[in-house]
């Protein structure tokens, strides 16, 4: 299934402005690009997001945990408001 933008960013729960960041650092999932559109492919963001899941071991239990998007999502945030914040004056 390709995805815009917009279904994207709501797939992976980012807004559409955190997930273009992401893409113009390279760190977010791969993307094509027709015309001045971007499409992204829904396996590409399954790819990406199992790159992200971490394992590890804490007292002999084997525990799995996802990189928190939310950590992600904010710092993305905190971003654009100094973005803002540069803009507005």
């Amino acid at each position: 299934m390709i995805l815009t933008t917009r279904e994207a960013a709501e797939h992976v729960r980012l807004s559409e402005t955190q997930l273009e960041r992401l893409r113009q650092r390279g760190d977010g999932p791969p993307y094509i690009k027709i015309g001045r559109s971007v499409r992204y492919r829904d396996g590409d963001i399954a790819i990406w997001l199992e790159r992200h899941v971490k394992t590890s071991e804490v007292g002999g239990d084997s525990l799995i945990s996802i990189e928190s998007i939310e950590e992600l999502a904010a710092k993305l945030m905190a971003e654009e408001a100094n973005d803002n914040s540069v803009e507005e004056f």
